[in-house]
């Protein structure tokens, strides 16, 4: 089985020398890409996964997601919008979340994931990846936000928080 720190040995390898892009590394085997005229951002989450039967082998995925908005009114509206809409892509899909707020309420959090097999990947399929997933949710997170609310990722949090960490 190829290890998570390969994974994303090559992974930085490729983003860095390859895309010639800059990146922040975060805690928990994840990674920031920023670009100053979006409105978005893309992280990029290296998992290993096990398997019980002994034919298939462990493997590594990356996740390569982004944030669209946060503070979200959990709707009937917007979770039948995830359930269809949101899975219509050829690339990828988007995910909502439950976030539990300090005053016990809960509200909604929506990222656009596309997951990748880590142990072949190439400088190619990533950058694909990578782009795809980056000018989707910066378009996506206009049109949703006028649809149903909610704060992207380059707004400011009114209520002096920060922008919300990936899930």
């Amino acid at each position: 089985m190829t290890s998570i720190a390969d994974v994303k040995s090559r992974v930085l390898e490729m983003l860095t020398e390859g895309l010639g892009l800059a990146v922040e590394l975060h805690p928990d085997n994840e990674v920031l890409v920023e670009l100053p005229d979006s409105s978005t951002a893309v992280f990029i989450r290296f998992v290993a996964k096990e398997f019980e039967s002994k034919e298939v082998e462990d493997q590594v995925f990356v996740n390569v997601s982004a944030p669209l908005l946060r503070g979200l009114a959990l709707t009937p509206e917007l979770y039948q919008w995830v359930a269809t809409e949101g899975t219509t892509y050829d690339i990828g899909c988007v995910q909502l979340y439950e976030i539990n707020s300090e005053d016990g309420g809960k509200s909604g959090f929506l990222r656009y994931a596309y997951t990748l097999l880590g142990d072949y990947l190439d400088e190619d399929e990533l950058g694909t990846a990578l782009w795809t997933v980056l000018f989707t949710a910066d378009n996506l997170d206009d049109e949703l936000q006028a649809q149903f609310g909610g704060l992207r990722w380059a707004d400011d949090d009114p209520g002096g928080g920060s922008n919300l960490s990936q899930k």
